[in-house]
C-alpha cells in the first residue's frame, strides 16, 4: 500500500453548495444541480463530520444564489492550489467558488506533542482511520508509556474561541472547530460557554475542564487535545489579561490537589499520561 509524506495531509473544512433556485421543483433541476445534491447527501452519510450536528455552519449566499454546507474532512495536498478530499477522492481547487476550502491545517498539528512518535508517512486508508480516531473516538490511546512527575500535572479550564462575528463587516467566522471536536472526544469535560464583545466584534468561547502537563515555565500542554498553550494563568483564578479571539487557560490547580479533595487514591509519584487520564476520568465521574 503506497504511503505519502505526512506533510501533505491536511485537516480542513469543505463547504459544498447547491443552487437554491430549483429546490422546490426537482424536475426542473439540471443534471449538475442533481449531482451537487447527491454529493452533499454522500458527505452527510459517509464518515465526514457534519458541522450542523454541533455548529450552525450552513448558510445561504443570496448574491450567488447558493446554499453552503460545512464538513470537516481530511485532504491530501496535490498541488499549491489543488487538494484531494480523501472521503470522496475528488480534487478541489482553492479558487473554486462553489465548493469552498477553509481553515486547512497540517494533519501533524493534531498529533500528541509528548509521549508520541509521529509517523513520517501515511497511506490514504490509514489517514482515514486516523481521522476517525481523532474526531469520532477517543484518541488518547496514541500516547506511549513515558512517565512524568505527578507535580507537573494540572487540572484547569481551556477557553477555546470557536466563532468571531463582526457586525462592522457583517460576517461571522468559525475557528478552532477541529480542536473543539478533538477536545470533546478525548475525556475533557464541557462546562459551558461565554461571549466577549470588542470593537464591533463578538467572540464566542467554549469552556472545557482539561488535564494539562507543564512543559515550560510559560507553556502548558493540553493532554486532551494535544495542543500547547502559552497564554493563561497557572493558578486558581480567572485570567483577564488576554487578546480577544485568543485561546487561553485559567482556574488551573495541581492535579494532586483535586485528587486529594475528592479522596481519589494514587500510589505513584510518576504517572504515564494513560494513567493520568484514568484518574482524570474518575475525577470527572465524581463531579457528575
Amino acid at each position: 500500500m503506497k504511503k505519502y509524506n505526512i506533510e501533505n495531509f491536511y485537516i480542513g473544512e469543505l463547504f459544498l453548495s447547491h443552487s437554491i433556485d430549483n429546490l422546490q421543483i426537482p424536475e426542473s433541476m439540471s443534471d449538475i444541480e442533481k449531482d451537487e445534491m447527491k454529493k452533499i447527501i454522500f458527505f452527510s452519510t459517509n464518515g465526514v463530520i457534519d458541522y450542523q450536528k454541533k455548529f450552525l455552519t450552513s448558510y445561504t449566499d443570496q448574491k450567488s444564489r447558493r446554499h453552503y454546507y460545512g464538513f470537516l474532512t481530511i485532504f491530501y495536498k496535490n498541488s499549491d492550489t489543488s487538494f484531494i478530499c480523501l472521503h470522496d477522492r475528488e480534487r478541489y481547487n482553492i479558487n473554486d467558488k462553489n465548493n469552498l476550502l477553509k481553515n486547512l491545517i497540517p494533519l501533524d498539528n493534531f498529533f500528541p506533542k509528548v509521549s508520541y512518535c509521529s509517523p513520517k508517512s501515511l497511506s490514504f486508508k490509514d489517514s482515514l482511520l486516523l481521522f476517525d480516531s481523532l474526531f469520532k473516538k477517543n484518541s488518547t490511546f496514541l500516547y506511549d508509556r513515558s512517565s512524568y512527575d505527578i507535580s507537573r500535572f494540572y487540572i484547569g479550564n481551556l477557553n477555546l474561541c470557536t466563532r468571531k462575528e463582526s457586525s462592522h463587516e457583517n460576517q461571522y467566522v468559525y475557528q478552532n472547530l477541529p480542536f473543539s471536536f478533538l477536545t470533546y472526544t478525548n475525556n475533557a469535560q464541557f462546562i459551558g460557554g461565554f461571549r466577549l464583545e470588542h470593537d464591533f466584534s463578538k467572540y464566542d468561547y467554549e469552556i472545557f475542564k482539561c488535564l494539562f502537563l507543564k512543559i515550560k515555565n510559560d507553556e502548558i500542554y493540553n493532554i486532551n487535545n494535544f495542543q500547547i498553550y502559552n497564554h493563561g494563568l497557572l493558578e486558581n483564578r480567572q485570567n483577564n489579561n488576554y487578546s480577544f479571539g485568543e485561546n487561553f487557560y485559567d482556574y488551573v490547580v495541581p492535579f494532586t490537589q483535586e485528587l486529594d479533595e475528592q479522596k481519589i487514591k494514587y500510589t505513584r509519584n510518576f504517572l504515564s499520561i494513560s494513567k493520568a487520564l484514568k484518574l482524570q476520568k474518575k475525577l470527572f465521574d465524581y463531579h457528575k
